[in-house]
């Protein structure tokens, strides 16, 4: 059997209920789940170099540890929104509170492709400016440092 990539896809991101308040909310308001973009899906095996005794142009590479980018969630401005409140008391009130969260790849027909289960918490939140002659389609980008776990990133 060949591979093809797939040429159209999309995605779903949803906030796992862990018993807080915050978890259901979310999930009596699709709207909260709804992501025009997700970035910053990265992961790299940090380096440290140790020098080799008595050869001064020799180094060897040794890994450190693995570091993850910050996620980021772009969607448009919604009113009266859990996550915007969420969001709000991280960067305001100082109440981190760390949450789950799937990011799904779904296939032309809602296959599952590839998935990415992190936890994380609003660390920045952007705006994009107002201009009243524009609609304010993709106010919010939320970044979310992640503290993955073996196994979070999985392909079917």
């Amino acid at each position: 059997m060949q591979y093809y990539p797939p040429v159209g896809y999309f995605f779903t991101v949803t906030f796992v209920n862990n018993g807080a308040d915050f978890g259901t909310n979310l999930a009596q308001n699709a709207f909260d789940c709804n992501f025009k973009e997700v970035g910053g899906l990265t992961s790299e095996i940090q380096m440290e170099y140790f020098a080799e005794g008595g050869v001064n142009d020799m180094q060897h590479p040794l890994p450190k540890g693995a570091k993850f980018g910050n996620i980021t969630l772009k969607r448009g401005l919604l009113i009266k929104s859990e996550l915007a409140n969420w969001m709000y008391d991280s960067l305001e009130n100082f109440q981190i509170v760390p949450r789950e969260i799937v990011i799904i790849l779904l296939g032309p027909l809602a296959v599952p492709i590839a998935g990415w289960h992190v936890t994380g918490y609003p660390s920045n939140g952007k705006s994009r400016g107002l201009m009243p002659w524009t609609m304010p389609s993709s106010l919010k980008a939320l970044s979310l440092p992640v503290r993955n776990t073996a196994g979070s990133f999985w392909i079917p």
